[in-house]
């Protein structure tokens, strides 16, 4: 576990450098841009490398025209194009249904540290007692466009459970979330260099609970838990690579139950999540 953490903080910290290929970006547009549909879109390319790909999108006047009032659109960041199905060098524009179809990637990797309020016990006798608070680090990877895609986080939360049968002293557990999902990041705002995204995701699964063996209660007993959490945040890109995010995560996990000698563990109500974000160099 260890090293899986340092090399998907190594991914993010440090994305590889590209090699050089045909190059591509795409965009599209909704709202007055596209009067009489419903929205457009296309793709700009090939160029030889990224870095003529890149002085060309910084350079695309539809960049701005794309975020301003009543549009909704802008540019995609420049991807290579690995699938061998390419016509010569020349930066054409082509539509949208005519790009070619290019295999799954991993589009963007967020490392962040989340903290919220303590989680709830619930008593047989519905008493309700909240832990002193959350702390936690969170992994959440997207696979597919810059646009949106599916998301997967694996996370390790630190937090503190209070209740009357547990004794007079709070207990420490951690849990371990681990989600799939789906992520939309539209681009609402961007320049030469940086971006701003809106983040809003959907995501279920389930959860490990640990570090109460020795607890009284049937709910030791299960330590497996399931649920589904909802987030909005905003990403900023302050390079092409790698920027921040902060997001705001309600989460909805549940073990346990209020029969007699149990205890019902529910999820705070939300969370935050402060992250780094990056998005890994694809072959």
């Amino acid at each position: 576990m260890r090293s899986l953490l340092i090399g998907v903080l190594t991914v993010a910290a440090f994305p590889a450098a590209a090699v050089a290929g045909p190059w591509y970006y795409e965009w599209s547009c909704t709202g007055r841009c596209a009067p009489g549909q419903l929205a457009i879109s296309g793709r700009e390319g090939p160029f030889d490398s990224r870095e003529d790909c890149e002085y060309a999108r910084a350079h695309d006047a539809r960049s701005d025209e794309f975020v301003s009032e009543g549009n909704l659109g802008g540019l995609e960041f420049c991807e290579e194009d690995t699938t061998g199905n390419h016509a010569p060098t020349g930066g054409a524009a082509v539509g949208g249904g005519g790009a070619p179809p290019r295999p799954a990637r991993m589009s963007q990797i967020e490392v962040g540290v989340a903290f919220g309020p303590g989680w709830q016990a619930t008593t047989a006798d519905g008493g309700t007692t909240v832990g002193a608070g959350t702390l936690g680090l969170d992994i959440e990877t997207h696979t597919g466009k810059d646009v949106g895609g599916g998301a997967l986080l694996f996370g390790i939360h630190a937090t503190r459970v209070e209740a009357a049968m547990l004794g007079a002293d709070a207990r420490s557990v951690v849990t371990m979330p681990l989600l799939v999902g789906i992520d939309l990041t539209p681009a609402v705002a961007g320049g030469k260099g940086w971006q701003v995204r809106v983040d809003l995701g959907a995501s279920i699964g389930g959860f490990l609970l640990a570090g109460c063996g020795d607890c009284p209660g049937a709910v030791w007993d299960e330590t497996l838990g399931f649920g589904y959490s909802l987030k909005a945040g905003v990403d900023v890109y302050l390079s092409k690579d790698s920027g921040v995010s902060l997001d705001l995560i309600v989460p909805r996990w549940e073990i346990g139950d209020t029969s007699p000698g149990n205890l019902r563990l529910d999820s705070p109500v939300w969370l935050v999540r402060a992250s780094m974000v990056g998005r890994p160099a694809n072959p």
